[in-house]
């Protein structure tokens, strides 16, 4: 539906762009590509670390039947954090300020991960009787009517308002993420929540659902020493599994005072740490910014222009940046269809 249109454009300018550059989404940016004769940068989201590991079990033949036709070459500029590029907030400089004695859990699995009824009830049930502080967003997909019942029949926001939060739909999760009393957060290990608690120095309770989310737990918790784990071992793409159970409330309140009570400063410790060197990656001379520059040489000396694709909310967005060498200036202008 999209790619007509885009071709159709590309044929009609009076220049075509030096490359585009995509996320996973539109695959056929692809043909578009090799059909105009420049080359296609993938804007890769999934982390270095999830991209190791499957490039290893692909390479090492551990899967039956996995197989490649050709062998890839890739040039890969490793950025960001980019929301620490744009200084959200003052807050991730005063965060996790050790003197708040206030311990709250913030628990959120992303845009895509959904949950049954009876798999938010065990969830809200070992919150409950946890006794931490909690905020809980509950986003649109897990909000079903059979589950709001039953948090009217339980009064369960009446029982919890003095030490608990549900916010339904959106949340600005790196906002809360900062906030100095935030000492723990459930997550499904998206690979954009995890970066995120490494950005902020919060530690995680890890209940990873689908594909490279439980490659990120095994990050948190078994590499970087920052996690615990909620004990799930299957994940909800499984037919079998995606209508089960697969955590208890008691599995939950474990998990919420492990995190809060074994080995807490020394993973609080551990996380403050990391929030540290993200911090440096995107100063002058830190490892992202130094990419960054990279990937902008690897570009410069052409004054055409450079297509940024990327498709949100259903509309195409592009992203076209002139580079004007005389000046030593990128003119960027956007357009969305």
């Amino acid at each position: 539906m999209l790619q007509k249109p885009l071709e159709e454009w590309l044929e009609e300018s009076e220049s075509l762009p030096n490359c585009i550059i995509s996320d996973l989404c539109p695959p056929w940016t692809t043909e578009i590509a090799l059909k105009f004769k420049f080359p296609r940068l993938i804007f890769q989201t999934t982390s270095c670390f999830s991209l190791l590991c499957s490039h290893n079990i692909t390479s090492s033949n551990v899967l039956e039947g996995v197989t490649s036709n050709s062998e890839p070459f890739l040039n890969i500029w490793c950025t960001g954090p980019l929301s620490l590029c744009n200084k959200i907030s003052d807050k991730l400089e005063n965060g996790n300020d050790t003197s708040n004695d206030t311990s709250v859990i913030y628990v959120c699995f992303g845009s895509l991960c959904q949950m049954i009824a009876s798999q938010l009830v065990e969830l809200a049930l070992g919150l409950e009787a946890s006794n931490y502080p909690f905020i809980w967003v509950i986003k649109k997909g897990d909000y079903s009517k059979e589950f709001e019942n039953w948090l009217v029949e339980e009064n369960f926001e009446e029982r919890t308002k003095e030490r608990g939060l549900i916010i339904r739909g959106w949340a600005p999760q790196v906002q809360i993420l900062s906030h100095s009393a935030i000492r723990g957060f459930l997550t499904h290990c998206g690979s954009n929540s995890t970066l995120e608690a490494v950005i902020t120095g919060v530690p995680v309770i890890t209940w990873p659902m689908i594909s490279e989310q439980f490659y990120n737990e095994k990050l948190l918790v078994q590499v970087l020493r920052i996690g615990v784990r909620v004990g799930i071992n299957v994940s909800t793409d499984n037919e079998e599994e995606k209508d089960k159970v697969l955590v208890k409330s008691e599995d939950v309140k474990k998990a919420i005072e492990q995190l809060m009570e074994e080995e807490r400063e020394e993973r609080r410790e551990r996380a403050r740490k990391l929030r540290g060197i993200t911090k440096k990656a995107v100063e002058e001379g830190g490892s992202s910014y130094f990419n960054e520059e990279l990937l902008i040489q690897h570009i410069r000396g052409q004054s055409r222009v450079l297509i940024i694709l990327s498709i949100w909310r259903r509309n195409v967005i592009f992203l076209k940046i002139g580079m004007d060498n005389a000046k030593n200036v990128i003119q960027i202008s956007i357009e969305v269809f």
